[in-house]
C-alpha cells in the first residue's frame, strides 16, 4: 500500500508512562511514512565474528531504479548492547550524502564474506527462494518475491549469479520534503497577511502588553 509496517516492532509497553510512547510513534510512523529515511543504516547479523578483511570489496548498495552503485561506508560490531545483537555489520550513505527520494535500493553481500576462522556462512533459506526466478511455493515468501524483482533483474542484467549473493535487503526511500514543500505551497499561495490594532507608545498612552511596567512602559516617541 506505499506505506511502511513496522507490525511486531518491540515497545515497551505503557507501564511506565501510562501509554506507549514508542507505539504512538510507530504508528504515526506507518500513517505518514512512504517509505525508509534519506540517511538510515541497514543492518545484517551474523551468527558468529566476520573476517574483517573479506568484508572489504565484497558489499555493494545499489540504487535499482538507475542501476548506479553508490558509495557507502560500514562497521562490523562484536559486541551486543542493550539493543542490537553481537555480530552485527552496518552499512550506510556516506557523510554527507543521501539516498535519493523515490528510489529503490539493494544493499548486498557476496559468499566471498567469511568467518573470522575462514569458513563459510550459511545463505538464508528465505533469499535463496526470494532470488529464484521462479515464485517460492512457500504462501508469505510468494508474497514477498515480486518485491524482490528489481534485484533479480540487477543481478541478471550484471551476470551476477545469484547463487553468489550471501544476504541481501531491498527497500524503498520514502519523500521526507514532501510535507514540507507542501506547506510551502499553501503558504506562498494565501493572501498576505495584515496588521492591525497597532499601539503609538506615548506620554500617557497605556501600553498593550501584559507586563507593561518597567522597560516594557510605554515611553515617549522618538
Amino acid at each position: 500500500n506505499g506505506k511502511i509496517d513496522l507490525t511486531g516492532h518491540p515497545t515497551p509497553g505503557a507501564d511506565l508512562l501510562g501509554y506507549d510512547l514508542v507505539d504512538r510513534y510507530l504508528r504515526a510512523a506507518e500513517q505518514a511514512s512512504d517509505g525508509w529515511g534519506v540517511y538510515h543504516v541497514t543492518s545484517f547479523r551474523f551468527s558468529a565474528a566476520a573476517d574483517f578483511a573479506t568484508l572489504q570489496n565484497h558489499m555493494r548498495v545499489v540504487d535499482l531504479s538507475t542501476g548506479f552503485p553508490r558509495g557507502y561506508y560500514y562497521q562490523f560490531i562484536e559486541a551486543r548492547s542493550r539493543y542490537d545483537c553481537g555480530n552485527r555489520l552496518l552499512i550506510g550513505p556516506l557523510q554527507g550524502s543521501v539516498y535519493r527520494a523515490g528510489d529503490s535500493y539493494a544493499v548486498y553481500l557476496t559468499t566471498e564474506v567469511k568467518d573470522e576462522n575462514g569458513g563459510d556462512f550459511a545463505r538464508p533459506s528465505d533469499l535463496v527462494a526470494l532470488l529464484d526466478s521462479n515464485a517460492p511455493a512457500d504462501a508469505d515468501l510468494a508474497a514477498e518475491w515480486p518485491k524482490y524483482a528489481a534485484l533479480r533483474t540487477y543481478l541478471a542484467n550484471n551476470a551476477i549469479d545469484p547463487a553468489t549473493i550471501l544476504n541481501a535487503t531491498v527497500f524503498t526511500v520514502g519523500h521526507p520534503r514532501d510535507l514540507v514543500e507542501r506547506l510551502h505551497q499553501q503558504v506562498a499561495a494565501a493572501p498576505a497577511a495584515s496588521a492591525s490594532g497597532w499601539t503609538l507608545c506615548d506620554d500617557g498612552v497605556a501600553s498593550p502588553c501584559p507586563d507593561s511596567s518597567g522597560p516594557r512602559a510605554c515611553t515617549p516617541a522618538d
